[in-house]
């Protein structure tokens, strides 16, 4: 299955939405289609021997759009050249329908019996060179039998300007030009300030990647040379001097240097970089002078990484729009009904003046354009994920952003999570003839290839101490246990008392400082070889600042904070108690964790938050998976919601993004719907002008988008972190 992000140009409304989805949906190998409205943008996921790119772009031009960039990123080309399309078509159209409109209210004998004339002339270029798109669009409508808002504009502002033209002929002398001339005029200003708007609410995302420099200093030939970051190799040589700013992800081979890494990892402190550490595209060289190897370019580093999940976020679809779909697939239909009986009812019904009741049909058409309810979610998550892609919490899908913020169950890891995740040794126990380097050279050979933070500290113990550190080989692991590993000749087993039970090892010679270690929240992990207890150490590790205050804070909110992990019982309820936990489930292996979310999940909306390592059953059963990572490890695919920043407030200030978030798609449901419950009844009886109409259905899409906006004024206070 391949999974691809297609910019669209050409889409006004919800209608526009269905037409595609539809189209794209019925063919065969597409397993899934989500168009947003907002970001202009359709995300697809397909099979790629069933289906091609290119056929998915054929179907979606042949319903009327434009697919003008396909992939990951970028785009921003494409929005301009629509801007200026835009302004070539309003600009003709505001210099003609202003005498329109003159003409019409203040100045209608200047021209005699001329009037209707000259108005018709000045009225034909707006409705069909600025307003040839309304029409454009409605016959890609029609053919797809999906009517939209094109539909209803090209409608409304038709039977203004040929009723207009009826009345000529009848030696009339009021006409209805300044209508469509000045409806066109005013939805060409509401589509400016809506496509402006919308722009700004994407700038977030753009400003990421323009922070990777278009020139990379290279060493080629022996020489450093400044070359286009876009020619730069993998596997070349860069360079980095004080003050510049690092365009692609390597490792450092020479030199020394401290790096502003908070783009990536919020720590505002300067990082140390020597030999061997990764640097990442987006960061600044503060002080001294590295070269690197070049690692990743282009669309693999962080920076493209961290765009690229903010925009497939943007590109998805939140569980309240199929709501809002499902409505918009019969709204246009329902409200072309109403205008036909508006106008069956005035005219035959009460006996109006057939202008009358044109003028309520038409209304009706103009006011109920269902352009905001399209706009009222995507735009909302729109602004939310770029926030949230600026302050390190990168969300993957708008269904997460939606339903964060509803949970009733928080569920935590603990070591890497709640813990700092980087346990030390407190103590170190022999129980053969052996010493405790020898002991501790052995421990950290057989733990040499694990991942786990219990093998990170018996090597960080080694290096410290000038241990040299065993060769091991045959390495196992057993999940939640420990390690297996063959040095010597001889079999090692580092880990709990599980395994050594498991493996018929003799522990007793411990069991007095395991007690005593884990009554004190201490890890105990048992060395045996060749059936016997070598020894064992003591790890303790440091609850992360601020976990006490995320746990009060989510009860005060109602949320249940939740523990679990694989460590003992004694260990992890001593953590707990110390950060106000009271439901704690212990010794779980990491499958178990899974099982204890489906669970929690029967009692109300859970989320699952850990470090990623041992944590993907869990993260992928929970409602809301979230994953604490750690500067370059972003691309964690079971969650849904990353942590970049790993600190455990930032858990908080997730949850109340995405409270904020969902705040305003209901504020701006209720702004689409409210302008249509209260504006379609008025516009029916007769009381509605068109141009005002026209007028509100503009300002209706405009304001859904600018609400959305202020949630760019959202401060670190107002989300309570």
């Amino acid at each position: 299955m391949k999974e691809q992000n297609f910019k669209i140009e050409g889409m006004h409304c919800a209608g526009c939405v269905n037409t595609i989805e539809k189209a794209v949906l019925g063919k065969k190998g597409v397993k899934s289609a989500a168009v947003n409205l907002a970001a202009a943008s359709a995300k697809v996921v397909y099979d790629g021997e069933l289906i091609k790119e290119e056929d998915i772009i054929k179907i979606i031009n042949s319903k009327g759009y434009k697919v003008f960039a396909a992939g990951k990123t970028g785009g921003r080309e494409n929005k301009d050249a629509q801007m200026k399309r835009l302004r070539r078509a309003f600009i003709p159209s505001v210099l003609l329908a202003i005498p329109v409109f003159a003409i019409s209210m203040f100045f209608h004998d200047v021209f005699g019996a001329y009037t209707g004339v000259v108005l018709w002339a000045l009225a034909t270029p707006v409705q069909f060179y600025s307003g040839f798109r309304f029409y454009k669009g409605a016959y890609s409508d029609i053919k797809n039998a999906s009517p939209g808002m094109d539909t209803l504009v090209a409608m409304g502002t038709s039977a203004a300007y040929f009723y207009s033209i009826f009345l000529v002929f009848a030696g009339e002398h009021h006409f209805y030009f300044e209508t469509s001339a000045v409806l066109i005029t005013v939805i060409l200003i509401g589509r400016i300030f809506e496509e402006t708007a919308k722009q700004k609410a994407s700038g977030a995302i753009r400003g990421l990647m323009e922070l990777a420099p278009t020139k990379t200093v290279v060493v080629r030939n022996g020489k450093e040379t400044e070359v286009l970051t876009s020619s730069v190799m993998k596997g070349e040589t860069a360079a980095a001097r004080p003050g510049d700013r690092i365009a692609v992800d390597g490792v450092v081979a020479e030199g020394s240097a401290s790096v502003d890494e908070s783009l990536i990892t919020g720590e505002h402190m300067p990082v140390d970089k020597k030999a061997g550490d990764r640097v990442m595209a987006g960061t600044i060289n503060t002080r001294g002078v590295i070269k690197f190897i070049v690692e990743k370019t282009g669309e693999d580093t962080v920076l493209a990484s961290i765009v690229r999940l903010a925009e497939d976020a943007q590109a998805s679809k939140a569980p309240v729009q199929r709501f809002v779909d499902r409505v918009s697939s019969v709204f246009v239909p329902v409200v072309l009904i109403v205008s036909v009986f508006s106008f069956v009812g005035w005219y035959f019904g009460a006996g109006a003046e057939l202008s009358f009741a044109i003028t309520a049909a038409v209304s009706v058409l103009v006011i109920a354009c269902p352009c905001a309810l399209g706009l009222a979610t995507p735009a909302a998550i729109l602004v939310g994920s770029s926030i949230g892609a600026n302050s390190g919490i990168l969300v993957k899908n708008g269904a997460a952003l939606e339903i964060t913020g509803k949970i009733k169950y928080a569920v935590f890891d603990k070591t890497g999570t709640i813990t700092e995740g980087k346990p030390y040794i407190k103590n170190i126990y022999v129980y053969e003839d052996l010493s405790p380097d020898d002991l501790m050279s052995k421990a950290a050979g057989a733990e040499k290839y694990s991942t786990h933070p219990i093998a990170g500290a018996l090597s960080a113990y080694c290096a410290e101490k000038g241990i040299a550190v065993s060769e091991a080989s045959d390495f196992h692991n057993f999940a939640g246990f420990g390690i297996k590993a063959v040095i010597s000749g001889a079999v090692y087993y580092v880990g709990s008392g599980g395994l050594m039970k498991n493996e018929e090892i003799d522990i007793s010679a411990a069991a007095d400082d395991m007690r005593r270690e884990e009554n004190e929240g201490s890890v105990f992990v048992c060395i045996a070889s060749q059936g016997k207890l070598m020894g064992a150490v003591s790890l303790g590790d440091k609850i992360k600042e601020g976990a006490d205050e995320v746990m009060r804070t989510l009860k005060k909110e109602g949320v249940k904070p939740v523990m679990v992990t694989g460590d003992s019982s004694t260990a992890a309820r001593k953590i707990a108690a110390e950060c106000g936990i009271e439901e704690v489930y212990a010794g779980v292996l990491p499958g178990g964790k899974a099982d204890i979310i489906e669970k929690l999940r029967e009692k109300g909306i859970t989320a699952f938050t850990g470090d990623g390592i041992n944590d993907a059953p869990a993260l992928s059963a929970a409602d809301s998976g979230i994953a604490v990572a750690a500067g370059a490890d972003i691309a964690l695919d079971s969650a849904d919601i990353v942590l970049m920043r790993g600190g455990i407030k930032e858990f908080l200030k997730a949850y109340y993004l995405s409270r904020r978030t969902y705040a305003k798609v209901k504020q701006n449901l209720f702004w689409a719907f409210i302008y249509n419950v209260i504006g379609i009844p008025v516009a029916a009886m007769g009381m509605l002008n068109p141009m005002i109409a026209g007028a509100a259905m503009a300002f209706s899409s405009v304001s859904v988008v600018l609400n959305s906006l202020l949630l760019k004024k959202l401060r670190q206070h107002d989300l309570n972190v």
